[in-house]
């Protein structure tokens, strides 16, 4: 079941998405472009695309990109950005809702999108737009390796704001979890997910570590483009901000956030 309310929660914070929201190594962009074969006349799909971080990676390497997103403000930004390119289209839409009008893909792609589509059509739908040699490429950042301090100190604040629950981004560490809740079992079911389907060839993962250096006010801009912070009332959120930015202070006012972004391709 997919949560509308945390859906639908990052088009309010489309500017903040915009200035904070990190993008993605050059690797990975690189590696989808090399491992799915792409002709230069082939056409990729994204599913998801936010203001167009991705988006904009991928028609730096001269491919011509169909963008969907279905948030207002969003599509704005990436309208914006875009509209002096010849590459990108940008469709205002749910994928769920999207016509693709007979055109098939090279490649399906969808970055911090995918988790976010209906599972009872995304896999079938992305099979049918694919090419019968398509790929589809599914990418996350995920913080991960945090220092055991900063995370112990951080999940204590958390406990009076999020019921005794852990924000996403602190849930997928490696410290202490109930099981299967790791970065790992993530990964895993991800896979699982994407192979039972049936639709697509076997998958593989690939993982490019890297680190955000972000000042007091960045990280917190950061934390309030996140769906589970956005939905809290405005001030718990500004309560809880205010024992985080005090946190990151006395850090010395600079935090640098351990990063991995995984790829499934298929």
């Amino acid at each position: 079941m997919i949560d509308e309310k945390r859906r639908v929660s990052f088009d309010s914070a489309a500017l903040m998405y915009e200035e904070v929201r990190p993008s993605y190594p050059d690797p990975l962009i690189d590696d989808i472009i090399k491992y799915s074969e792409i002709n230069s006349d082939d056409c990729i799909l994204e599913i998801g695309a936010g203001t167009g971080k991705a988006t904009a990676m991928f028609a730096s390497r001269g491919q011509s990109v169909i963008a969907i997103e279905p948030g207002k403000e969003m599509a704005a930004i990436a309208d914006k950005k875009f509209e002096f390119s010849s590459k990108v289209q940008i469709h205002r839409s749910k994928f769920e809702d999207w016509d693709n009008q007979g055109k098939h893909f090279g490649i399906v792609a969808a970055a911090q999108s995918f988790h976010w589509i209906n599972p009872a059509i995304k896999y079938q739908k992305s099979a049918e737009v694919l090419k019968p040699d398509g790929y589809i490429a599914l990418f996350w950042n995920t913080a991960y390796g945090l220092d055991r301090e900063i995370w112990k100190q951080l999940s204590a604040i958390y406990q009076d704001y999020f019921q005794n629950e852990q924000p996403f981004y602190l849930h997928e560490q490696a410290e202490p979890l109930a099981p299967n809740k790791n970065i790992e079992a993530s990964i895993a079911k991800r896979n699982k997910d994407l192979n039972n389907s049936g639709r697509f060839r076997k998958s593989k993962t690939f993982i490019y570590d890297w680190t955000q250096e972000y000042s007091r006010p960045a990280f917190l801009k950061l934390l309030n483009t996140f769906s589970d912070h956005r939905i809290l009332d405005t001030y718990i959120r500004d309560k809880l901000f205010f024992k985080i930015g005090a946190y990151i202070d006395n850090l010395g006012g600079e935090y640098i956030l351990p990063v991995q972004k995984c790829i499934t391709p298929s």
